[in-house]
């Protein structure tokens, strides 16, 4: 049974529990109980008994709707609820988080109600050989969205050709966006190890605000080169003692302000000795 891991602080929902979300089955104040409860579940039992009032507090939400998220869960059968009882009163309720195999096992004795979780891929596509393609009579079953083979259909070479020729430019669109990102990531890199360089404050590691703040100046047509001449600006001035400059920014910061990197561009030691 696949159970709920926890390392240091976190913890994890599985994936079809999100695409059900992202799916519409429920929404976001049932997946704020669930994970309120997934946050309290035992590593190897996958149970949890808080008390509504608890959950209540945790997931930030009211009692009715806490209530009705409880229901819901239940139905789409991601959650099992037992009633528990001591000495004949009614106390905290077990919850019993439903893992996948669970989740898809036919033979669980309670039902399913939610859609099912992700399905295999579908089988690859014959290969077209042979010198009379005209005569293949593969095709898809009509009532299967996996790609299971029949005889029902007949398709055309030519939509069997254009489903090629589809799949061979997204393909190669693919490969291109991969290298447009890569060289994108470079050059965020070569900016921050710049930065690094002047020793004003280094990061280890590149971060997405640096990204971000970066995308906007090329937007705005400032190009490498003025960043890096706009770095340089801004070190002379930080370390020449004739200035007052002693706070230090760090990169996604210059990056970001107005008076950041756009100003340093232009802005030179000696502008600023003059202005002391």
């Amino acid at each position: 049974m696949s159970q709920i891991t926890r390392i240091d602080n976190f913890f994890y929902i599985e994936r079809f529990v999100w695409n059900l979300y992202l799916e519409k089955k429920f929404n976001s104040s049932d997946l704020a109980v669930y994970t309120t409860l997934c946050s309290m579940a035992n590593q190897k039992t996958n149970e949890c008994f808080p008390t509504t009032r608890k959950i209540i507090e945790i997931s930030q939400k009211s009692e009715n709707t806490v209530c009705r998220s409880i229901k819901k869960l239940c139905e789409l059968h991601l959650i099992i609820k037992t009633e528990r009882t001591k000495e004949g009163e009614n106390i905290s309720n077990l919850y019993h988080i439903v893992n996948y195999e669970e989740y898809v096992d036919k033979k669980h004795t309670s039902p399913v109600i939610g859609d099912t979780p992700p399905q295999p891929l579908a089988p690859p596509l014959p290969k077209i050989g042979g010198t009379n393609n005209n005569n293949i009579t593969i095709s898809l079953s009509k009532d299967n969205d996996y790609g299971v083979f029949d005889s029902q259909k007949t398709p055309s070479i030519n939509s069997l050709t254009s489903d090629l020729e589809e799949k061979t430019n997204h393909s190669a669109y693919n490969r291109e966006v991969a290298v447009e990102e890569t060289e994108e990531k470079s050059t965020f890199q070569e900016i921050q190890d710049y930065w690094n360089s002047k020793e004003i404050i280094v990061h280890n590691k590149l971060s997405l605000l640096v990204e971000k703040y970066t995308r906007k100046l090329f937007k705005e047509k400032i190009t490498v080169e003025d960043i890096k001449k706009s770095i340089d600006n801004y070190e002379e001035i930080l370390h020449d003692s004739r200035t007052l400059m002693k706070y230090k920014w760090n990169l996604h910061e210059f990056l970001q302000r107005e008076s950041g990197c756009r100003a340093y561009i232009e802005k030179t030691l000696e502008d600023c000795i003059t202005k002391q």
